[in-house]
């Protein structure tokens, strides 16, 4: 029953003043609102942005940058990774566990490049081989010569090669072939997003 009467008796007052009753409605509203956004916007940024430390980013860029000079021969050039795309898939992959990158940056030097070999092995997932094309390089020079065998100059070499053309996969297509799940790859296209 007292809450029937304060009911009553806080319509009657928004009745005798309605814009003191309005302001004291959106300070109420202001409380909620705060309070459910200070619960909720933890889980947010969990699932919404890879919680990786500065280091394990560094080294994902580092490694990245690794399997694109892998890609250098190309066609059209080396293929540019983002290595913001391979750390979201590892950040769905691990469930933001980046705890074996961190314990394998403290490793010797030998013994961190196998554990880094991973990051390059997932990056260089987002390139494809499409096609081998027939081109022609310069290799050099040879001399010429005349009749006497006397060098009279010089001429260019060419050869015939064939270079790798590659394509750059989507974050999707990298995902599916990981076996993502429709909902894992949500998050890792959510994560990316929030990347941008």
């Amino acid at each position: 029953m007292p809450a029937k009467a304060a009911f009553v008796k806080g319509i009657l007052m928004a009745a005798a003043d309605p814009e003191m009753a309005a302001k004291t409605l959106l300070a109420v509203l202001m409380v909620i609102l705060s309070f459910l956004l200070l619960v909720v916007s933890p889980f947010v940024l969990v699932l919404s942005t890879p919680l990786a430390p500065s280091a394990v980013m560094e080294a994902y860029e580092e490694e990245t940058e690794i399997a694109i000079m892998a890609t250098a021969d190309g066609y059209d050039g080396a293929v540019e990774i983002d290595w913001r795309a391979v750390l979201v898939l590892d950040a769905v992959r691990f469930r933001q566990d980046f705890s074996h990158v961190e314990n394998a940056l403290l490793l010797p030097p030998m013994l961190r490049e196998l554990f880094m070999r991973e990051i390059r092995e997932l990056a260089l997932k987002f390139v494809e081989l499409v096609e081998f094309r027939e081109v022609t390089r310069h290799v050099g020079y040879e001399n010429v010569y005349n009749e006497e065998g006397e060098v009279i100059g010089e001429r260019p070499v060419y050869v015939e090669v064939k270079v790798p053309v590659y394509r750059l996969r989507s974050l999707e297509e990298v995902a599916e072939l990981l076996g993502f799940t429709a909902e894992e790859q949500q998050w890792a296209a959510t994560m990316m997003e929030s990347l941008r």
